[in-house]
């Protein structure tokens, strides 16, 4: 038996539903694609050292917010688990 899901108008182009999601919800206060800036100096997932001042973008968030995985482009490239004390100030990049 298959079941089919009625729709109370015709599924064509002109008469189709408006699927499209123009604004995301945000999770965190820090989201991912942030830009966020270090306040004190991290260590990075490869040992090294990304002075404070750095700015990065979040690429993941662990947790309820409580720490950011954050790619670096300079003064090094780098990526570094960074707890959420350590951002100074963030910039959103999206809604």
């Amino acid at each position: 038996m298959v079941l089919r899901r009625r729709y109370p108008f015709p599924m064509s182009f002109e008469h189709r539903p408006n699927l499209l999601i123009t604004e995301t919800a945000r999770r965190f206060p820090i989201d991912e694609l942030d830009l966020v800036t270090l306040a004190v100096d991290v260590e990075s997932n490869e040992g090294e050292i990304v002075p404070a001042g750095s700015s990065g973008t979040v690429v993941g968030v662990w947790g309820a917010g409580e720490a950011y995985e954050v790619e670096f482009a300079q003064p090094l490239q780098a990526l570094a688990t960074v707890a959420a004390n350590l951002i100074a100030e963030h910039e959103r990049t999206r809604p």
